[in-house]
């Protein structure tokens, strides 16, 4: 379950804050976190961080356990100048689990401790990490790299959204080996064996609705003026062995459609997201870029004369079984603005396969 709290606060709280994130996360003291912005090995793993003790300022994102699921945890602490000081925690595990809060409500209890202050009101925004981030490098007046700061906080966050994904497949595959170990045992009756050799052939489910990626090509040169479907996402389709073709046509038209014209400032955010929830498909960073440059080529296109990252992926279904997992890789070209798609739609390999 997701958790987020806000607080408002004495600024006086600030070297208590820290106290208490550097306990919680096994760190030896908060001397061991310096100002600016970085990564820190942790007792559970590893936090990425940004801080300012001139300022008063210190944003905190980390992967750990939350119960039998893990979480993202944010936490923050910031000072603005003729308002009170305020701090937030936000636990969001990567899968919705029917075991509650896990260990939610236990750090939550030691946060509000260790600040003290009172609850703000509910309607009040949860900064992004990364949004932190770019205060500090940008408008803190704080003397911490500034645009390779930035980008370092995007690396950060891209690696997290990625190990996000990951885990969430890795779930989905340990459910579905499960029960592949529920039915072993179960062998089918002598009928239920006959049944497909003597069905009548009128009664097979007729095909799904909507176009068929033999269709595609075709449908690709029709909607030029809203995405780009390249070569070699198009030899991809030609071999697809994902179940559901009209899935991956519905998908195209989300980025064609509702995507683009979110893109463009047509349509608002939720109008989009209600698109996916549609089809059940989520919208995600590919792979952080160091990562994708450990697998040369994959993740990368010629576009416009330039070699282009496929920053994106729409996503469906978990594991690497490719009749049940559909992956779009795309990024967005502000220049033409439109989507250009460079694969799909089988799984490409990463450091975590």
């Amino acid at each position: 379950m997701h958790r987020t709290e806000l607080r408002l606060l004495d600024s006086g709280n600030f070297e208590g804050y820290l106290d208490f994130i550097c306990a919680h996360l096994g760190l030896s003291s908060k001397a061991s976190v310096p100002d600016g912005t970085g990564e820190l090995a942790t007792a559970t793993g590893y936090a990425s961080f940004a801080v300012s003790r001139e300022n008063a300022f210190a944003a905190f994102q980390w992967i750990a356990p939350s119960g039998d699921t893990p979480a993202v945890t944010e936490s923050f602490f910031v000072t603005p100048q003729n308002s009170p000081a305020r701090s937030g925690l936000r636990i969001r595990p990567v899968r919705e689990s029917g075991n509650g809060d896990g260990g939610a409500p236990t750090l939550a209890m030691e946060w509000r401790a260790a600040v003290g202050g009172v609850d703000t009101a509910p309607d009040l925004r949860f900064p992004a990490f990364v949004d932190l981030v770019a205060i500090l490098a940008n408008h803190g007046r704080v003397v911490v790299g500034t645009s390779a700061a930035l980008e370092r906080a995007r690396v950060l966050e891209s690696e997290v959204e990625h190990l996000r994904i990951m885990l969430l497949e890795q779930s989905d595959h340990l459910q579905t080996a499960k029960e592949n170990l529920r039915h072993i045992g179960q062998s089918p009756s002598f009928d239920q064996m006959l049944a497909p050799m003597f069905s009548d052939v009128d009664t097979l489910p007729s095909s799904e609705e909507g176009l068929g990626l033999e269709e595609l090509p075709a449908w690709a040169v029709e909607n030029t003026e809203r995405i780009v479907i390249l070569p070699r996402a198009l030899n991809g389709a030609k071999k697809s062995q994902y179940q559901s073709p009209a899935t991956i046509m519905a998908s195209l038209e989300i980025l064609a459609g509702p995507y683009r014209d979110h893109r463009l400032g047509r349509t608002s955010k939720a109008e989009f997201e209600a698109a996916l929830a549609a089809e059940g498909l989520q919208l995600a960073g590919s792979v952080a870029p160091a990562i994708a440059g450990e697998q040369g080529d994959a993740y990368f296109v010629n576009w416009g004369g330039r070699r282009r990252f496929l920053e994106f992926h729409l996503l469906k279904g978990g594991g690497r079984e490719p009749r049940y997992c559909m992956r779009i890789y795309f990024f967005w070209d502000a220049e033409t603005e439109r989507c250009v798609v460079g694969v799909m739609p089988q799984h490409l390999p990463n450091s975590l396969s």
